[in-house]
């Protein structure tokens, strides 16, 4: 069985139990998991066996793990033997600005802190030479506490094969469209 196909339940790494499958595309998963050993929730992302794009959102993946801004969810483990290949990173608790915009239109300062976080987000990624490139309502979290969170930088754009010429540019655009 290989690890895309995995049910509740089962273990990676001696350490991520998958809980409950939050998203899936063709040839990947994405799963609310725990890390036994430090006790927290995580989002761990599967691949089946000869997943097409597995390199490019490995190699991203590693790209943003290298990141420290706390407004960008961190990458914590990449295992990327073929048949085993996942990724860990933060779960980022709270609601998406696309959950948010559903309930009726926010409160324009709260819109406008939400787009200025993730701005600065990004901002700190592009200086680092690394860009989200999918940027979608879907993207944004709003916390319980009020922290805006960044999901997804640089592995929405692999998992769904999406390039650009001008990746900043692209960001950008994306930020404007939210």
């Amino acid at each position: 069985m290989t690890t895309y196909a995995s049910e509740p339940g089962t273990r990676l790494g001696g350490r991520y139990r998958l809980e409950a499958r939050i998203a899936a595309g063709s040839g990947w998963a994405a799963w609310k998991a725990i890390d036994e050993t430090l006790a927290r929730a995580v989002t761990v992302f599967t691949f089946a066996s000869g997943y097409p794009r597995v390199t490019e959102v490995i190699t991203a993946a590693r790209a943003a793990s290298r990141l420290a801004d706390p407004r960008l969810a961190h990458v914590f483990d990449v295992e990327d033997t073929w048949d085993r290949a996942y990724i860990v990173m933060e779960w980022a608790a709270g609601e998406t600005l696309g959950d948010l915009l559903s309930q009726g239109p926010l409160e324009p300062f709260r819109a406008a802190r939400m787009i200025s976080e993730a701005a600065a987000a990004l901002s700190s990624a592009h200086a680092a030479g690394v860009a989200h490139m999918c940027l979608s309502p879907g993207s944004v979290r709003w916390s319980p506490t009020g922290e805006v969170t960044v999901v997804g930088l640089g592995i929405d754009a692999a998992l769904s094969g999406v390039a650009a010429e001008d990746p900043v540019l692209a960001d950008t655009r994306g930020l404007g469209l939210l």
